[in-house]
């Protein structure tokens, strides 16, 4: 979105510039090719400049100190527990990325963040020691794959939570 208002403002720019040497100068001496480079160039730099800041703070962002975090379910609902969670005030996580049971979406990547795999692959990293909290963001999770997860995390000292998603009604009785 940046991009557009970047390139709509440099066009703008560029062709006031131009519009100012032809009334000016009558365009004499000056070369066409120039602001065409001139605006390439400034749309590259704007660009380029926005995006290094966005870059390095995502950097930051993931080597920060946390608690190491894996969340199992890579759908709608593993997007909104990582949102919540990674601005979460009290305690700082540090995603290590989503495991799904769904082969299609391992190695793929959900906001940024990797697809490792399956329930065999989060039994392996929890195994591993590579992870400090597992949450668990689907709605209806296997109870026989609770069970085995629920037994991995106390092996491991891992804690497990799951994310749950409510609506409560608020009775605004008038008095």
């Amino acid at each position: 979105m940046d991009g557009v208002v970047f390139a709509k403002a440099i066009g703008t720019g560029t062709l006031t510039l131009i519009v100012a040497i032809v009334y000016l100068y009558r365009f004499e001496n000056y070369s066409r090719g120039v602001f065409v480079i001139y605006a390439a160039l400034l749309m590259l730099l704007l660009c380029g400049s926005r995006a290094s800041f966005r870059l390095i703070g995502e950097y930051a962002r993931r080597r920060r100190p946390g608690v190491r975090l894996i969340i199992y379910g890579a759908g709608e609902a593993g997007s909104l527990v990582l949102r919540e969670l990674l601005g979460h005030p009290v305690e700082q996580f540090r995603m290590v990325g989503f495991i799904d049971d769904d082969p299609a979406t391992w190695n793929l990547r959900l906001q940024g963040y990797p697809v490792l795999g399956g329930e065999r692959k989060l039994l392996e990293t929890i195994d591993a020691g590579k992870v400090d909290t597992v949450v668990v963001g689907s709605l209806h999770p296997d109870p026989e794959q609770r069970v085995r997860l629920e037994r991995a995390c106390r092996e491991n000292e891992v804690r497990l939570m799951k994310f749950t998603f409510r609506l409560d009604k608020l009775d605004t009785a008038s008095s």
